[in-house]
C-alpha cells in the first residue's frame, strides 16, 4: 500500500515530552557523564568523550535527552552566556541552533526508505535461554533483568569497536558483550561468565541466541511500508539473518536482505550501506538507517551519506549527533513525522 504517510496522534513537541520521560532505570548513575571508565580503561577510550554540543543534537527539542541532558543544555547555554559578557546568547548563536534544527526537520522530507539493523533492531537475544544457562551454573536471573543490562553493555561495546576498529562478528567480541551484559546484571563470577560464554558458543547453530523477534518490529516495518517506503536490512551477521528474520515472519515486510556475511564487507564501512542504496534505487538523501551501535551503525550510515536514528531504550547513550529512539516503532514514527513537514 502506497500514500502519503501519517503517524495518527503523533506530533514533534508530543515526542519531545515523551522522550523527557524515558525509562533510565538500568542506565540512571549514568545519566550526567555517560558510563565510568572501566578497570583498566581510560576514558578517552570510549566514544562517550566525542558528544557534540546540545546545539548539535536532531533538531527536536527534547530528542535524545532526559532531565541530565537538559541540565546540560542550560550548562551550556549559561556557559555561551558567560563567554558573551551575561546576558542572551548572542544572535549568532541562536541563528546557528535555527539552522541546524531547519536542516535536520528538511533531512527527512524526501525519504523513499529505511534500511534497518537486525540485533537489537528488527531481533533481540533470547534473554529466556540465557537466564537458563545462568540457572545451570546456580545464578537465578530474570529474563527482564538480562534485558535492561544489556541496554548500557551495548555503549560499552560501541566503546570498544570504535577505539579497536574490531569486527562485531568475531568470537571475542561476542564473549565480550555477552560478558558486559551479565555484568550489568549484576553476575560477575568469572567462572559463571566463562561457562555460559562457552555455552552460548555452542547454542542452536548457526542462528545462536538472535532467535527472537523485538516485539513491535512487525508494527514498524509494516507502518513504514504502508507509508509507501522500501524497507531492508543492513547487518552484520554470519550469514543466518535472513533465515532468522523468515522464520520469525519479518522477512515478509522487507524488499531485501543484505548480510556481511553474504555481500563479504560490513558495518561501519560505508561500501555495505552504498550497495543497499543501490538495490533499493534510491539516493543517501533519500534513506535513513536505523540502528542501535552509534559507532557501527550512525556512523557507518552518515560515512555513506544516510541520516540514522539510534536506539536507545534505556536512556544510556547520552547526548548524541543524530534522532534517538526508543524502540524501533518510535524511530519509524519519528521519521514519517518529519517526512510529512
Amino acid at each position: 500500500m502506497t500514500g502519503e504517510p501519517h503517524v495518527a496522534g503523533l506530533s514533534l513537541e508530543k515526542h519531545a515530552q515523551e522522550r523527557g520521560g524515558i525509562e533510565r532505570g538500568a542506565c540512571a548513575a549514568f545519566e550526567d557523564g555517560g558510563l565510568p571508565a572501566q578497570a583498566g580503561e581510560t576514558e578517552d577510550d570510549g566514544h562517550q568523550q566525542e558528544r557534540p554540543g546540545p546545539h548539535e543534537d536532531a533538531g527536536l527539542p527534547g530528542a535524545g535527552r532526559g532531565p541530565a541532558g537538559r541540565a546540560r543544555e542550560q550548562r551550556h547555554r549559561e556557559s555561551a552566556h558567560d563567554e558573551h559578557g551575561g546576558g542572551q546568547v548572542s544572535p549568532a548563536n541562536e541563528q546557528s541552533e535555527g539552522d541546524h534544527a531547519t536542516e535536520a526537520m528538511l533531512a527527512f522530507l524526501f525519504m523513499r526508505a529505511i534500511f534497518f539493523d537486525a540485533g537489537n533492531t528488527l531481533l533481540r537475544m533470547n534473554y529466556g535461554a540465557i537466564a537458563q544457562a545462568l540457572a545451570r551454573e546456580g545464578v537465578a536471573m530474570a529474563p527482564e533483568a538480562l534485558a535492561r543490562a544489556d541496554w548500557s553493555a551495548r555503549v560499552r561495546l560501541d566503546a570498544d569497536l570504535h577505539a579497536h576498529r574490531t569486527s562485531t562478528e568475531s568470537v571475542t567480541t561476542a564473549d565480550r558483550y555477552l560478558r558486559y551484559v551479565l555484568e550489568g546484571a549484576g553476575v560477575t563470577d568469572a567462572r559463571v561468565v566463562t561457562a555460559v560464554a562457552a555455552w552460548r558458543r555452542t547454542y542452536n547453530p548457526p542462528v545462536g541466541v538472535w532467535n527472537t523477534a523485538e516485539p513491535l518490529a512487525a508494527e514498524a516495518l509494516a507502518l513504514a511500508r504502508d507509508a509507501g517506503l522500501r524497507t531492508a536490512v543492513i547487518s552484520n551477521s554470519n550469514g543466518s539473518v535472513r533465515q532468522i528474520l523468515e522464520s520469525l515472519g519479518l522477512g515478509r515486510h522487507l524488499d531485501f536482505v543484505l548480510d556481511s556475511g553474504e555481500v563479504g564487507v560490513e558495518k561501519p564501512d560505508a561500501r555495505i550501506f552504498r550497495l543497499a542504496l543501490e538495490r533499493a534505487g534510491v539516493a543517501p538523501a533519500e534513506a535513513a538507517y536505523v540502528g542501535d551501535l552509534y559507532s557501527v551503525d550512525v556512523l557507518g550510515a552518515g560515512g555513506a551519506g544516510l541520516r540514522a536514528v539510534l536506539l536507545d531504550p534505556g536512556g544510556c547513550w547520552g547526548q548524541r549527533d543524530c534522532l534517538v529512539a526508543r524502540d524501533v516503532l518510535e524511530a519509524v514514527k519519528l521519521i514519517l513525522a518529519r517526512r510529512a513537514g
